[in-house]
């Protein structure tokens, strides 16, 4: 096993290659320069409500969620840890002026989150930092928010842990993630491609990130099931997908072009997983007590 500085760096460097390639693929998409990127998981957002999201902002859908779940009052602090390009505090603060601060491994996403934060005049109100979530946090936050991010997690006690220290009393940590429904074994040919192309120690099941939130002195005060909502495609076409980017990675020897095909055959095994029904998408919702 890779010692947790070279898994950290293995991120960084898989996020920085897969952030850039995103930005000339909505410019490729959408003939514009993207403003705000959200790297989030595309959910099948429910009939009611899908004239709110064009082609475009389908991925703003979990963070409108997530910020209708914490309801923040006014002048909300609050962390995101593991942000990407600042999608979701920069949703929140439209919708809820605060202190927002963001924490990336990636220096490119890092980069285009304050680009974004000056272009709309909030620097001094949503800060992003170069950090990992497992670092020290001197600062004091009412929510922690981390999507799709402790999946990444060398050790998922100490990241959160961490994380909880610097909850302040009845402050709470949201968590939205892909959770195995139960423990998937070492020898499962879609977990070992998952955990290799996207540099994971393990895929942690939802009982045990109940368990972690429960040993960290958090109340358990909401959790849901958005399984239901992922996109998945058949047995046949993820098949076809995967030997396609076998045979590119092959094919092309450049680093940065292996990065990006390494994260979307992460994706696709993470895929065929929620088709197998062996991952759900859920959130939990953590309160200090």
């Amino acid at each position: 096993m890779k010692a947790d500085s070279s898994i950290t760096q293995d991120i960084a460097a898989l996020y920085d290659h897969l952030s850039r390639f995103m930005v000339w693929q909505n410019y490729f998409w959408f003939c514009q320069r993207a403003t705000s990127l959200t790297i989030h998981k595309t959910l099948n957002i429910p009939p009611e409500l899908r004239k709110l999201y064009d082609k475009k902002n389908q991925g703003e859908y979990i963070n409108d969620v997530v910020f209708q779940i914490a309801s923040p009052g006014d002048n909300p602090t609050v962390l995101d840890a593991g942000c990407g390009f600042g999608s979701t505090i920069f949703r929140w603060y439209t919708k809820q002026p605060g202190k927002y601060d963001g924490y990336s491994l990636s220096a490119f996403q890092l980069e285009k989150a304050r680009q974004e934060a000056a272009r709309r005049g909030i620097s001094l109100h949503c800060r992003f930092f170069l950090k990992s979530y497992d670092d020290p946090i001197e600062e004091k936050y009412q929510f922690i928010i981390a999507v799709e991010s402790l999946i990444h997690a060398n050790d998922l006690q100490q990241a959160v842990t961490n994380l909880v220290q610097a909850l302040l009393p009845e402050g709470r940590l949201i968590i939205v993630d892909d959770m195995a429904e139960t423990d998937l074994g070492s020898d499962d040919p879609d977990l070992l491609l998952l955990k290799k192309c996207w540099s994971l120690n393990q895929l942690q099941t939802r009982q045990q990130y109940a368990a972690v939130l429960k040993t960290n002195q958090l109340k358990l005060t909401d959790q849901r099931d958005f399984s239901e909502q992922v996109r998945v495609s058949t047995a046949k076409k993820l098949k076809q997908k995967k030997a396609i980017l076998r045979f590119l990675f092959k094919m092309i020897p450049f680093n940065n072009i292996q990065f990006i095909i390494n994260a979307y055959l992460g994706g696709f095994a993470l895929e065929e997983l929620y088709r197998r029904k062996k991952v759900r998408y859920m959130m939990l919702v953590g309160q200090k007590e």
